[in-house]
């Protein structure tokens, strides 16, 4: 694994110097003459080859100081400068002392705000640090280096990654102010990477290292954390093409040839066995995986089969070891195991989101074992529905309902009829569920969701009212129903559903959310609002309508700063899930309104109406 070497906090040094252009400059010479000669004895100390000559040349340093000190000028720059040399000296108690004298000169000096935190950091006192540059951003809330200052801190010393994201991302809303240099930028984009990794929120770790990369293509780090990133939710092809790149700067190394190995091993393509050889000598689980799968390309089924079952049997085995397994049993014409192998591969590969390999281990498992193998229909209707091939979907469904006769099958198949917007054939299904089974609350509650997707908000209530009696304790009866009585501008009832689906789940994201925004749209109990909408993110805090509902919550309160930056997170987090939605673009542009930058309002409203075509923001577009 490539580390990451943090950010370079202020050179105090550097800023001696550069200070020395400035400090005095009007001042009478004696003046002048005393700080310069502090700056050259502290410039001497540093090369030094002794302690006890440095320590000399320090504390001549510092009496130079006291001198121009009488001046009564530019406080804040002398008392730094002191402070400096006693860091020095390694003196933290009067280094901390006088940068603290130089804020009560000049409260909003940066230089020794940045001291204290470095005092802090080195004695353990890592809340004391943190408060020290929050301190600083409330007084400068636009300057990028103490916030990525911060988010670094709280990314690596208290692993606090929520705070870590919420200062990365009040640095992407300066970036649009265009006030954020491009290297402190790319390390952001790069943190942010990072952050996410940890979470194991490996898609939006993606888009931070991509960003980062797009702004500086040459760095190997971002170019390895990109391909292992992807590889890490099977994104293969995205995957390939970074380490490709990787590789052709650093050909030998064993951690890629290993991501680019399986890549290529689950694509189907011989050049695995290359990639793999170049592990053959290493000592780690990497190189025992590589191991394996080289055998199992090599056709050395006895050797690959012990290596494999030693892996699944120690560790949690990758998709790869799945794959190899199903292929050896199919070779050895082992009907029984290749099918369990092949099963399992397939499902460990829709588990990880590679369906196009899952209906590809799914049909091979079918094509070995055909007789009372009911199951495999249900798999291959899962693959095909999360592939939203409906209709394939709806095909190896009934295959399962005939085989195994469960009666929710027939509810979830007039679900995705509903879906294609086949609602004549949906409910041909739901009434053959309930001639089966009446007192299943299940197909009243689908049935009630279908009639919502239609248009038919009463008689959807009527569904999951019938669901409610039968069933009064499930919390996506009241969400939906709740759902149906917005549309019917029931508001009160609405409100009621949903306060009835959060005492079945006070947990429920969506519901907090929903109760939230109904409350924001309506301008009423906006404190309540914030609270649900907070709910809403403490479980979800990647969700972006929800992070839409916080931006809108912060504009309907006159925050609009805030607000931009959870609508922006919003749109983000929207596009990487694919399920962009016009409503954000449209507070996105109302947002930038009201900040007075009309061209970023434009270019968002334009972006809504292209969604939704609502007269609505046609209005504003011609208005501004």
């Amino acid at each position: 694994m490539v580390n990451f070497s943090g950010v370079k906090i202020f050179s105090s040094l550097v800023l001696a110097l550069l200070l020395s252009v400035s400090v005095f400059a009007n001042d009478s010479k004696q003046d002048w003459e005393n700080y310069s000669n502090g700056l050259y004895y502290q410039s001497q100390a540093l090369k030094a080859k002794t302690r006890d000559e440095r320590v000399r040349l320090l504390e001549k340093s510092i009496d130079e100081f006291l001198e121009a000190e009488k001046s009564g000028t530019s406080l804040e720059e002398v008392y730094f400068q002191v402070s400096q040399c006693y860091y020095l000296m390694g003196n933290s108690e009067k280094s901390r002392l006088y940068a603290e004298k130089s804020l009560e000169a000049k409260s909003d000096y940066f230089p020794a705000y940045n001291r204290i935190f470095e005092l802090y950091v080195a004695s353990g006192k890592n809340k004391e640090a943190a408060a020290i540059l929050e301190k600083y951003i409330t007084i400068k809330p636009d300057d990028p280096y103490p916030v990525y200052t911060l988010a670094l801190h709280y990314y690596r010393e208290m692993k606090n990654f929520d705070k870590a994201l919420d200062k990365l991302e009040r640095i992407e809303v300066l970036s649009r102010k265009e006030i954020v240099p491009l290297p402190v930028m790319k390390k952001a984009y790069y943190l942010k990477g990072l952050v996410y990794l940890n979470r194991r929120d490996y898609r939006s770790a993606g888009t931070g290292f991509k960003k980062a990369y797009d702004l500086d293509s040459s760095d190997l780090n971002t170019l390895y954390m990109l391909a292992g990133t992807y590889m890490s939710y099977y994104n293969l092809d995205e995957a390939e093409k970074y380490a490709v790149l990787f590789l052709k700067s650093r050909p030998d190394n064993l951690s890629m040839n290993f991501i680019m190995g399986r890549i290529k091993y689950l694509k189907g393509d011989e050049g695995a066995i290359e990639a793999f050889a170049k592990l053959k000598r290493a000592r780690n689980f990497e190189s025992v995986t590589a191991l394996a799968l080289y055998y199992e390309l090599t056709g050395d089924d006895v050797k690959a089969e012990k290596l494999l079952n030693a892996i699944m049997k120690y560790k949690t085995p990758i998709l790869s070891v799945s794959v190899a397994l199903s292929r050896i049993k199919m070779r050895q014409d082992n009907k029984e195991e290749a099918y369990k192998a092949l099963v399992s591969a397939g499902t460990a590969s829709f588990r990880d989101g590679l369906y196009s390999l899952a209906e590809k281990l799914f049909y091979q498992a079918l094509s070995v074992k055909t007789d009372d193998n009911y199951s495999i229909y249900y798999y291959l209707a899962r693959t095909h529905e999360e592939n939203r091939r409906y209709l394939l979907a709806i095909s190896f469904y009934k295959n399962y309902y005939r085989m195994s006769k469960e009666n929710n099958i027939l509810t979830h198949i007039g679900y995705l009829y509903g879906i294609i917007k086949d609602y004549k054939t949906a409910h041909i299904y739901f009434d053959r569920a309930r001639a089966m089974d009446p007192e299943n609350p299940s197909q009243y509650f689908f049935r009630g969701l279908v009639q919502v997707w239609s248009g038919e908000y009463n008689k959807a209530n009527e569904n999951f009212r019938k669901a409610i009696k039968l069933k009064d304790d499930e919390e996506s009866y009241y969400f939906y129903q709740a759902v149906a009585y917005e549309k019917l501008n029931k508001i009160n009832e609405s409100i009621s559903s949903l306060k009835m689906a959060l005492k079945q789940n006070p947990r429920s994201a969506r519901a907090n959310n929903y109760l939230g925004y109904l409350y924001l749209e309506r301008g009423i109990k906006l404190n309540e609002a914030f609270i649900y909408i907070e709910t809403a993110l403490k479980y979800e805090p990647e969700n972006g309508a929800y992070l839409d509902s916080m931006g809108w919550f912060y504009y309907k309160t006159n925050k609009y700063e805030d607000a931009l930056r959870y609508l922006l997170i919003a749109e983000e987090k929207l596009r990487l899930s694919d399920s962009m939605d016009a409503v954000v673009y449209d507070h996105i542009g109302d947002t930038y309104l009201k900040l007075g930058n009309t061209k970023m309002a434009m270019i968002y409203w334009k972006k809504s109406y292209e969604m939704s075509k609502d007269k609505s923001v046609m209005m504003k577009i011609n208005r501004n």
